[in-house]
């Protein structure tokens, strides 16, 4: 079980990475050590999901639902029933990229780009068609994308080194145009091979330009001068008294609330929102062995599975717009998170919440918390823009530091421009 749990730890390491093959090796592994892993079948399913192949990716969450009653995998199985029709979207690009209808092509991409579907040849195929259109830095744009998934991707890895040879990424007024025809036939050529897939995992939510920020100016403290007659007096003393004498009956009460028998029953109907509270009020007792053992039995479970359901019922309330219901689900699980494949995005979905609803110091205390953890995560390059511009009115000399970061760090980032350079001229 632990030879399988670290084979599962290095597995989504190397999928965080976007070294997917070797991820599915280590994948591999950890199931000839468990073939009952649920937390590996899901991982499994995701990157043949990731690569393209469908049905054996809802076939390893079949059999994970069967074997382990996975709820996360009962979750990808139902969200994935309906790509089977943007399979045959995807088909359809296709056939326009062929005939040359790259502004048709987009138009159904944007569609399909709505629900995160095939993330992978996607981007490769947004790449294509801007290629066509002579749109070089979206293309490339599109491109890095898919690298960011897909460290060893071909067909990206391909377009960067034809953009590269003509200086269309650095360069894009002296563009060879022999040299773009040999770029547009390798492109219909690639988008011609790409297999259908699905990223379920990386989530990317784009950012809104903020351009006014007021400052919040603090509520001003007023003392109130109270007072105290003699008859105050006694009566402070006497509910200080009360309080006193009722420490003690409070303090034994809390030690003997943990129930092992309850505890118990919450692992085994895995009642996540009781372990949750357990979890929350146990952190700091000094428990008995058994209570400890048990206490840490619900803290693995909780770390394992649960994570990824609360996370996706967040998601489904941003999907929504109910944004006060998502942080309640993402708060429930943050402090838990620490390791978890899911921690960076917990955070900054926090921070996407609080944006939302306009409370700007708790969403930079998120933003700030973001890239101080994750110097090159998912989004450090568009949470380093936000710092910037948010801090511009607030802190100037914060938001240099962001800037120059962002400047430093991602030259050739999407977010390093006028805006940044702007702070930086300042």
């Amino acid at each position: 079980m632990e030879k399988s749990r670290k084979y599962y730890a290095k597995a989504m390491d190397f999928y965080n990475d976007g070294y997917l093959d070797k991820s599915m090796e280590f994948c591999e592994k950890s199931l000839s050590a468990n073939r009952a892993n649920s937390a590996t079948l899901n991982l499994k399913g995701l990157i043949y999901y990731v690569k393209g192949d469908l049905e054996s990716a809802r076939n390893q969450w079949k059999m994970n639902y069967r074997m382990n009653n996975d709820e996360v995998a009962r979750k990808y199985l139902d969200d994935s029933k309906n790509d089977r029709e943007s399979v045959y979207k995807f088909k359809e690009v296709n056939k326009l990229i062929k005939a040359i209808r790259p502004q048709e092509a987009l138009k159904l991409l944007e569609q399909l780009k709505a629900s995160d579907f095939n993330s992978i040849n996607l981007n490769n195929l947004m790449a294509n068609c801007y290629i066509k259109l002579g749109e070089y830095e979206k293309s490339y744009y599109y491109i890095l994308k898919t690298i960011e998934i897909d460290k060893h991707n071909k067909i990206a890895e391909e377009m960067i080194k034809s953009l590269e040879d003509i200086g269309a990424i650095k360069h894009k007024k002296n563009v060879n145009k022999k040299a773009i025809a040999s770029i547009i036939c390798i492109v219909v050529i690639v988008s011609l091979g790409c297999i259908i897939g699905v990223n379920k995992d990386k989530i990317i939510t784009s950012f809104k330009n903020v351009t006014n920020l007021k400052k919040q100016s603090e509520k001003d403290v007023k003392k109130e001068e109270e007072k105290i007659t003699t008859e105050e007096v006694k009566e402070d003393k006497e509910t200080e008294q009360q309080e006193q004498e009722a420490k003690p009956k409070e303090e034994v009460k809390e030690k003997s609330t943990f129930s092992i028998e309850k505890v118990k029953s919450y692992i085994d109907s895995k009642n996540y929102e009781e372990l949750l509270k357990v979890i929350e009020e146990y952190k700091n007792e000094q428990l008995g062995i058994n209570e400890k053992q048990m206490y840490i039995n619900a803290y693995n479970l909780v770390k394992e599975d649960a994570i990824g359901i609360y996370y996706d019922k967040a998601q489904e309330y941003i999907g929504k717009k109910e944004y006060k219901k998502a942080v309640d689900e993402l708060t429930k699980i943050y402090n838990i998170s620490d390791g978890n494949y899911l921690e960076e995005h917990i955070i900054y979905m926090l921070g996407v919440c609080y944006e939302e609803q306009h409370d700007i110091v708790t969403l930079l205390k998120y933003y700030e918390m973001y890239v101080n953890k994750f110097s090159s995560g998912s989004y450090t390059e568009g949470v380093l823009y936000k710092l910037a511009v948010l801090n511009e009115n607030i802190d100037l000399g914060k938001a240099k530091g962001y800037a120059e970061k962002l400047n430093n760090d991602f030259p050739e980032s999407q977010y390093n421009n006028s805006n940044i350079q702007q702070i930086l001229s300042k």
